[in-house]
């Protein structure tokens, strides 16, 4: 808890952080301006599960998943901040500016800001996520593709009092972009 992990480089996956079928609890954590070459430039998770309550996940950059990547995993993010970060990479099921996820996600609470991407999703790429996504600021994300705050791909979340404002897209639905698959 309170770790703060900046400016670290990855030739794959988790510029940050790379965690793998563990447990990952964060409390007052700082990713900042970290990069990864392929997924999660703020962190990288595979088949895991935790809490991230109060981190700052901030000006990250990967191809996918800018500021974290978390894919087969349960997780809840509480109370957190997700601002300027990027997903570089066009191409199908890629963008996440700010995070990408898959499996049980829960965002609460948490400030979703100025993240942007070439593809889709720049606040959040949803793929096959289940989780609630509720009580949040969704504002002034961007993305080439749809879903400027929000692109999900097939699954079933559930959106709560969330506030989506000044989102751009590129294509289709500025703030919240939806399609089965």
């Amino acid at each position: 808890n309170a770790v703060t992990i900046k400016k670290s480089t990855a030739t794959k996956n988790g510029g940050g952080l790379f965690a793998e079928n563990c447990e990952v609890n964060m409390f007052n954590a700082e990713f900042i301006n970290n990069t990864a070459q392929n997924e999660g430039g703020g962190f990288y998770v595979l088949g895991g599960k935790g809490d991230i309550v109060k981190t700052k996940i901030k000006a990250n950059t990967a191809l996918v998943g800018g500021g974290a990547f978390i894919s087969e995993s349960e997780f809840t993010i509480n109370d957190s901040l997700i601002e300027q970060n990027h997903a570089s990479i066009k191409g199908v099921n890629t963008g996440g500016g700010g995070l990408w996820f898959s499996a049980g996600v829960s965002l609460l609470n948490s400030k979703i800001i100025e993240n942007s991407t070439l593809s889709e999703g720049a606040g959040l790429f949803i793929f096959n996520g289940d989780g609630l996504i509720q009580n949040n600021l969704i504002h002034k994300n961007k993305s080439e593709g749809d879903g400027g705050g929000v692109f999900g791909l097939s699954g079933t979340p559930i959106y709560r009092k969330n506030t989506f404002s000044y989102n751009k897209s590129g294509d289709d639905a500025g703030g919240l972009r939806m399609r089965v698959h």
